[in-house]
């Protein structure tokens, strides 16, 4: 389930509340900048949408701040004339803008647009996270084998042999013979 904090100085939070519900997705209002810094501190939303302009700050400048958290996608709602120009500035940091007033159209395909766009981003991090452990058991792998080569003048293909060997006879992993190996040579 989606989460948003709205931040508005305006009376636009009841309708932008309506259309979010209509998507499934939960909100909360914050009313000043100060508000909004400690509720994003409190609870982890998933969306911040931004009703520019803000009475107490730059409503630019706290989507920037923002935007440093990976978890959140920011909306910033802006002035029609201003809008392009805004976004251009705004894209590098993933924030997306859209131009006063929205219509409930709209806004429901930019939400659709967000979950697909996180989700896509979710599954590269998963594959991310998984490419790193292989690479961290290859690295460890090697490691061993390289200490086998210098400790007990093995070739490659015969460390490989060995640790292998060693994890069958102790039903242990590959990776844990490796460590063991590791922690053996790395002492001396």
């Amino acid at each position: 389930m989606d989460t948003a904090l709205i931040v508005t100085s305006g009376e636009s939070y009841m309708e932008i509340k309506r259309i979010l519900a209509s998507s499934s997705v939960i909100s909360d209002c914050a009313k000043t900048l100060r508000e909004a810094r400690m509720a994003l501190c409190d609870l982890p939303y998933t969306l911040l949408v931004i009703d520019n302009p803000l009475s107490d700050g730059s409503a630019r400048e706290f989507a920037i701040e923002s935007s440093r958290r990976d978890e959140l996608d920011i909306i910033l709602l802006v002035n029609p004339a201003i809008a392009e120009r805004v976004a251009i500035g705004l894209e590098k940091y993933g924030i997306y803008v859209i131009a006063k007033p929205v219509t409930e159209s709209e806004f429901t395909v930019m939400i659709r647009n967000i979950r697909v766009a996180r989700r896509k981003l979710e599954d590269i991090r998963s594959r991310c996270r998984k490419l790193n452990r292989r690479l961290e058991e290859e690295r460890r792998l090697t490691k061993a084998k390289c200490l086998l080569a210098l400790n007990e003048g093995m070739e490659e293909e015969e460390g490989h042999r060995y640790l292998e060997k060693k994890a069958m006879d102790c039903r242990i992993t590959l990776l844990d013979a490796a460590s063991e190996v590791i922690v053996k040579y790395s002492k001396n």
